[in-house]
């Protein structure tokens, strides 16, 4: 039971995403997500495997398995779930 529930919390603390602190004054945010944690949602939203492509001062791009996606980099809260993905084609 104990060794059980060690397991999914340690499964669950993998797949949470909590956004960083710091972010540019000038994009009026507070927090920032990591490339990794975007390929984590990505990865957890849709199923599917991706890359970054590309990076600008407020997006990232990713692509895999025939697919496109963009998130943005910056956040006024710490929410993870506030994340939002748009899929590009």
């Amino acid at each position: 039971g104990t060794k059980l529930r060690i397991q999914k919390w340690e499964q669950f603390q993998q797949n949470t995403v909590t956004l960083k602190e710091g972010a540019p004054g000038k994009y009026g945010a507070l927090y920032h997500i990591t490339p990794e944690d975007c390929i984590k949602l990505i990865k957890q939203r849709y199923g599917v495997n991706v890359y970054r492509t590309w990076t600008s001062s407020t997006l990232f791009w990713f692509e895999g398995e025939g697919r496109r996606f963009v998130m943005d980099r910056w956040y006024v809260t710490n929410d993870g779930n506030a994340v939002e993905i748009s899929e590009t084609y």
